[in-house]
């Protein structure tokens, strides 16, 4: 694992050195390399010096696994060009030098990576399609120049930039429990998007902007065996291509069929690895527990059960936030903090099953958009249920309102509002044809929300040096999903039905139909006191803070019997956690 970060202007070498101290959890000690070109440039790096790599004028430091070198290097050897083969640095700066956007196109791995083109005076900030690899950047004031780095935190240590929280963005979190693709809660820090290349000149003024093209299926398949074989043939090429050092691999195995099926498949390809795997759970009884104890002993792995008690969010909310930043999860990100610190004495990386459920439409929220096909009449009515249960936005309609009051019975909680912050949440936008609505869809939203979902596991596991790995964000696997029915993704009343059925080969029947459970901590009596006791210490009168005392104490009374319903439990939780962020960040 490592960081990059870098500055195009003046920057004093403590400062530097400040940034890489602020990254160390990255990879270790930082090295700086004040390049010699005509503008006052510095990369800096945490971990190996392979990630920063200079020639002919260029200096690229990069935070990256490629998984299809071997194919990369070939097309570099057509081109007459020869790259070391352990060195990702110098073949994205080769691929780049090249072809340009179309060279990185080619590129199938988790990445972000910064250039400069001594020549050109540019600066080229890039990350990979799904955002797997964090990158954030800030423009110095009166055009003195660009900062950018893996986390920014880093960045707040430079003098000129201010931290101004953004009040509507921070409003935007407590509707949506995440941040439009591209923002940060400060006014004056972006973050790379995902598939962006953005080019900025020395004085930090953009210049250029491109998008990769979009991953498309090349058609779309309805013949059940055929899809079967398609996915199961992309999911275990993807495993397989992120697993470098098959003597021992770590899975993040939680109780589905996603962690499940990589699970059974790992051992499947490597008979003879040592698997660790990791579940976090409120106690020994805990079913996600049980099923990953199961699932242990079928492939066995060596297995480490994470208790996560509530007495852990009085010590741990505030060092989860310096590391996730935004405060964009709800519980399990506490739990998934605990699994990396679990994992870091076993092993460098986990996989892990995120963003399944966005590709073969396993979450709840994904039979609405199936209801849609199937009563087109009351497709309005049906978005407005949707965005009850996304954003907390109300019905407008009678019939939407009558559905939210005789389903919901008031347990959508309501939203806390930020002291002068305007935003409010807009309807979305479903696709106007029936056709592979579905897939349509969750396409248009994947790549955005791929970025958004992964920071949870990026950001928690980076804590303790773990890197995050998912072979659902594969791009051949995207292609190939999106290239799937929507009649098979949904069959006989079951959410991804095709990946289940394509994952018969591998994972024994006890396991192939358990059902989706969101993973979060228990929501019960012992979470909802210490859960109490946070929020008067860090949202009671007396400090300084975004939010109404009104609306605290109105989600405290939707207690049910002394506990907290989830919806209730999670709006408080944010809250919470957007005062630590302030404190924490916003006063730097």
């Amino acid at each position: 694992m490592n960081s990059i970060f870098g500055v195009s202007g003046q920057v004093l070498d403590s400062t530097l050195q400040q940034m890489g101290r602020r990254l160390i959890h990255r990879g270790g000690a930082s090295k700086v390399h004040r390049l010699t070109h005509e503008a006052p440039v510095a990369f800096g790096v945490t971990g190996s010096e392979s990630h920063l790599f200079s020639k002919n004028n260029f200096t690229i430091v990069a935070d990256a696994d490629i998984y299809n070198k071997e194919e990369l290097h070939q097309f570099l050897v057509r081109k007459g060009i020869s790259v070391r083969p352990e060195s990702e640095a110098e073949l994205l700066l080769a691929l780049f030098q090249v072809d340009g956007v179309e060279g990185i196109e080619k590129i199938n791995g988790d990445y972000a990576f910064a250039i400069w083109d001594g020549d050109n005076q540019l600066l080229t900030l890039v990350r990979d399609y799904c955002g797997c690899r964090p990158l954030f950047y800030a423009a110095l004031p009166e055009g003195k120049g660009i900062a950018f780095a893996s986390e920014y935190k880093a960045l707040l240590t430079l003098p000129e930039i201010s931290p101004e929280p953004d009040r509507d963005m921070l409003q935007c979190l407590q509707y949506h429990k995440k941040l439009p693709v591209g923002r940060t809660l400060f006014k004056g820090i972006r973050a790379v998007g995902p598939g962006s290349i953005t080019m900025f000149s020395a004085a930090g003024q953009r210049v250029d902007h491109r998008k990769m093209t979009s991953v498309q299926p090349l058609a779309v398949l309805s013949n059940e065996a055929e899809a079967v074989a398609e996915v199961r043939n992309a999911l275990t090429g993807a495993i397989k291509c992120r697993i470098s050092h098959p003597e021992r691999i770590g899975i993040a195995l939680s109780g589905g069929i996603d962690s499940i099926g990589i699970a059974f498949i790992c051992r499947h390809l490597f008979p003879d690895s040592e698997i660790h795997t990791f579940t976090a759970g409120s106690d020994t009884q805990d079913e996600e527990l049980v099923v990953a104890e199961r699932v242990s002993r079928s492939i066995r792995s060596i297995h480490h059960a994470v208790i996560t008690l509530p007495g852990l969010m009085k010590d741990h909310l505030e060092k989860l936030v310096w590391h996730i930043e935004e405060p964009y999860a709800r519980s399990e990100s506490l739990q998934l903090f605990k699994i990396g610190e679990a994992a870091a004495p076993h092993v460098t990386s986990l996989l892990c099953g995120m963003e399944a459920d966005a590709l073969f439409a396993g979450m709840p929220r994904h039979k609405i958009l199936w209801m849609m096909t199937k009563w087109p009449l009351f497709k309005d009515v049906f978005g407005e249920i949707y965005d009850l249960t996304q954003s907390g936005l109300q019905p407008a309609s009678v019939m939407g309102k009558i559905l939210s009051k005789s389903y919901f019975r008031h347990k959508i909680a309501p939203v806390p509002k930020v002291s002068g912050g305007s935003y409010v949440p807009v309807k979305t936008v479903f696709p106007s044809s029936n056709n592979q609505l579905v897939t349509t869809f969750l396409s248009n939203v994947f790549q955005g929300g791929a970025c958004q979902d992964g920071q949870k596991l990026e950001r928690t596991f980076a804590a303790w040096g773990v890197r995050y790995q998912s072979p659902f964000l594969d791009r051949n696997l995207i292609r190939t999903a999106f290239g799937i029915s929507d009649q098979l993704k949904f069959k006989h009343g079951k959410n991804k039905y095709i990946l289940r059925k394509a994952l018969e080969k591998y994972v024994p029947e006890e396991f192939i139909h358990i059902p989706k459970k969101p993973q979060r901590m228990k929501y019960d009596l012992a979470f909802a006191k210490v859960l109490d006791d946070v929020a008067t210490h860090y949202l009671g009168d007396g400090r300084q803070g975004f939010f109404n005392p009104h609306d605290i104490v109105s989600l405290k009374k939707m207690k049910r019997n002394g506990a907290y319903p989830p919806e209730t439990g999670m709006r408080l939780w944010t809250a919470v956690l957007t005062q630590i962020w302030y404190e924490q960040f916003g006063q730097l």
